[in-house]
């Protein structure tokens, strides 16, 4: 579901594929409006995530407000900067896709077989604990009551 992030207001709802990517086109009243959107996903097993995807992020460079123009500047020289600045940015942008994925992945903990003989172990070892302490006040009781 993309939804405007301020006023949670549905704008456009999609499938995932078999492996869990889904690709979308920010909706029109997001690009003209120019919308931070949150993305939500909900795996259908109690498994949710949000993403905030800002309009800084998603809308192209020729969308982009243009920076304020310097009037001592000769034009030609301003495009020039313009057209660098247009390029640096679309290739940072994909460029930072992986890492964008990788981290939104990273936030997903997966519960591995580590996990639970971990928790496992922990619940043996305050059992042994208990144990002992109720093992140590049942011998006090009985040297109590041999005196």
């Amino acid at each position: 579901c993309v939804q405007d992030s301020e006023t949670r207001t549905s704008l456009l709802t999609t499938q995932t594929d078999e492996e869990g990517k889904f690709q979308f086109t920010p909706p029109q009243q997001a690009v003209q409006q120019k919308l931070s959107l949150l993305i939500s996903v909900d795996s259908g097993d109690g498994h949710r995530g949000e993403w905030l995807l800002t309009a800084d992020e998603y809308l192209s460079p020729d969308n982009a407000p243009s920076s304020a123009l310097q009037k001592d500047r000769p034009t030609a020289e301003v495009l020039d900067i313009e057209a660098i600045r247009k390029i640096v940015q679309q290739e940072l942008q994909r460029e930072l896709i992986p890492i964008k994925q990788h981290l939104t992945e990273g936030r997903e903990k997966k519960i591995s077989p580590r996990d639970i003989l971990g928790g496992v172990g922990c619940i043996i070892g305050l059992a042994g604990i208990l144990a002992w302490f109720q093992s140590n006040k049942k011998n006090k009781k009985k040297n109590s009551a041999d005196r």
